[in-house]
């Protein structure tokens, strides 16, 4: 007995829909880096050392609890790679390098500009 044709567009439209992988931050995960800035204030630190903290995680003092914030660090949509360029507070306005310090903002790594000419690292 062959295949019924709700089974062979059920089938067709698998193949065709789009992959459920996304490469950007979503809004839960911007949450949870936010819960990371609140829980990290009380602590006293206000910023993640790198990005990789934020996937690898911290033990909560007290109650030995381990909080992880990412499942992975995000790839940057506009290169495809998670090739963030990071900045830190310390770092000047300016700056096109991280001085290392804890990361206060992620750019995209992108020297491309956008059709107002604008850099996209820049938005």
């Amino acid at each position: 007995m062959g295949a019924s044709v709700e089974d062979i567009e059920k089938k067709k439209k698998q193949i065709e829909a789009p992959p459920t992988r996304r490469d950007y931050f979503t809004i839960p995960e911007f949450r949870k880096i936010s819960e990371w800035l609140i829980y990290r204030r009380v602590a006293d630190e206000c910023y993640p050392p790198t990005l990789e903290v934020l996937v690898k995680g911290i033990y909560r003092p007290g109650d030995n609890v381990m909080l992880v914030f990412l499942e992975r660090i995000p790839n940057d949509p506009m290169t495809g790679e998670a090739d963030w360029e990071l900045r830190s507070i310390q770092d000047p306005p300016d700056s096109t390098t991280w001085g290392g310090q804890k990361v206060a903002k992620v750019c995209s790594s992108s020297k491309d500009v956008a059709i107002d000419g604008a850099k996209y690292k820049d938005w």
